[in-house]
């Protein structure tokens, strides 16, 4: 019985590292830009640093697909299925990076307002 106890508590306790090691910071392009300015008004620079960061690497990794997304579609393919779906992919793609990067921008415009040095934090 108590053995039993025992191996309980312990899978608990793993499954609880497990959560709580995956609820790391994630970019929300869906969030409005005036609930992330309100928390942005409250953050220290380390905080704004940090999401900055967050959304910058989400915005590469977006970046990133729709290059490949890019490289996949062929002039003569345009009007095939195939060739409307890869359009259609990278024009979400495109929106989305765009709404991540006016996230990011009101994280930049925090830590500048702070006098902060941006270097690093921003997406060409």
């Amino acid at each position: 019985m108590m053995r039993t106890w025992t191996t309980l508590f312990v899978v608990v306790l793993l499954v609880s590292v497990m959560v709580v090691a995956g609820c790391g910071k994630k970019a929300d392009e869906d969030k409005p830009v005036a609930e992330v300015k309100a928390e942005a008004e409250k953050m220290d620079a380390a905080g704004l640093r940090e999401n900055a960061e967050v959304y910058k690497k989400a915005i590469e990794d977006k970046m990133a697909e729709l290059k490949k997304v890019k490289d996949q579609i062929k002039p003569d393919e345009l009007l095939t299925e195939k060739g409307k779906e890869l359009t259609k992919k990278s024009t979400d793609l495109t929106t989305s990076i765009n709404k991540l990067k006016e996230r990011l921008q009101v994280y930049l415009d925090q830590l500048a307002k702070k006098g902060e040095d941006l270097k690093g934090l921003t997406v060409e």
